[in-house]
């Protein structure tokens, strides 16, 4: 016996529905207008497919994620680089910096971190050479420039406009010294200037690289796919003692008079509007927990008794997810047809209260029919 519900609901399960979420059921000019575009659109699939979320493939070639970009951004302009280490000592570094505290072209450049220091520690350490001189000289990580300009020990001071060396000095740290000398017309390689030493730290890319080869992709992606699933919220809906159809009215109300440019009243306040009058709803949605195996077996016998005449969409309450995303690909390959997961808006839109449900349209309303666990497992 079908019982009537007479109630004026607001639809926002489907935006090609009803794309906009009314408290009182109550329609203004803007709703109204969005709603005539999304009317215009094609009406859309149910959204909220885990497969769409979850990444199937993981890059296997990370390193070239990690190599520099070949059409990367070249810096513009003119600056001086002094490429040091932490093979220096931190009075050294500390005095480079003051030496340069108000020059903000002068940048002083390491290859990455020690072994054995982490990077957080590495970059506070950095942090506070800079803090404490109160300079305004940078310290930057740039392992691209080391490679650019062949630096293969430290100190080296260059010179250099859209990161082409106008002068290099091996062995010296001195901003001031190589601007003079290149304000006396010197170019090019001043040679070595002064004692040099080796760098402490290896070339981060190269690091980076090493790291991502010795990642267990796989693992990583079957990761990602199991916390997915830890993090999904389900609904613990009553399974169906006693069959019951209902029926939901998804008219709604103008709630003020919608003008035209030039004042017309295109719609009057209180007209009633049902939008499966203006366009119907073909989908017929199977709501059903998965871990309940008659309910399993309802919802496969609802797709192939109705795929070939109407869009069945299969939704699930609940899930069993001990093991993840092989519990849901199981399922799926069971039943044979893409499943979703149950979302609030759809819950609320069509009053879901028990499974197994099955949502569809008869003119100008909603039907739900629920219907007795008992039936399903017979």
């Amino acid at each position: 016996m079908v019982r009537p519900i007479h109630k004026v609901i607001a639809l926002t399960a489907f935006a090609s529905l009803l794309p906009f979420t009314l408290g009182a059921a109550e329609l203004t000019s803007e709703d109204v207008t969005g709603w005539a575009k999304s009317i215009a659109a094609e009406q859309g699939d149910y959204t909220g497919n885990p497969l769409e979320s979850i990444p199937d493939q993981v890059k296997a070639d990370p390193e070239t994620n990690l190599t520099a970009s070949p059409d990367r951004k070249v810096f513009q302009g003119r600056r001086t680089l002094i490429f040091v280490s932490r093979s220096m000592s931190d009075n050294e570094l500390k005095s480079i910096l003051l030496e340069n505290a108000d020059d903000t072209s002068v940048q002083l450049v390491v290859r990455g971190f020690p072994d054995g220091v982490n990077t957080a520690e590495a970059i506070a350490h950095l942090q506070k050479l800079v803090m404490e001189t109160h300079s305004k000289a940078g310290l930057i990580i740039d392992p691209p420039a080391f490679k650019r300009h062949n630096i293969t020990e430290v100190p080296v001071t260059i010179l250099e406009e859209s990161e082409v060396a106008l002068l290099t000095a091996k062995g010296n740290s001195s901003a001031q010294y190589v601007a003079d000398a290149y304000a006396q017309g010197q170019r090019g390689d001043l040679g070595v200037t002064g004692p040099m030493m080796d760098i402490a730290e290896r070339d981060l890319v190269d690091v980076m690289q090493e790291r991502a080869h010795q990642l267990d992709f796989e693992k990583l992606k079957k990761s990602a796919k199991d916390r997915f699933w830890a993090n999904q919220k389900y609904f613990e809906l009553d399974h169906a003692v006693e069959s019951r159809t209902r029926e939901i009215d998804p008219t709604v109300i103008v709630g003020q008079d919608i003008l035209d440019p030039k004042g017309n009243v295109i719609t009057a306040k209180g007209t009633r509007i049902n939008p499966l009058d203006i366009r119907p709803f073909t989908q017929r949605l199977v709501v059903f927990d998965g871990r309940d195996k008659g309910q399993v077996k309802f919802a496969k016998q609802e797709f192939d008794d109705h795929s070939q005449t109407t869009r069945v969409t299969l939704i699930l309450s609940a899930l069993d997810t001990t093991d993840g995303w092989e519990s849901f690909q199981q399922l799926q390959k069971e039943l044979g047809a893409p499943l979703y997961l149950l979302t609030p808006e759809v819950l609320t839109a069509f009053e879901v209260e028990k499974v197994p449900s099955i949502v569809y349209s008869d003119r100008n309303k909603f039907i739900v029919q629920e219907t007795m666990v008992e039936r399903l497992t017979e």
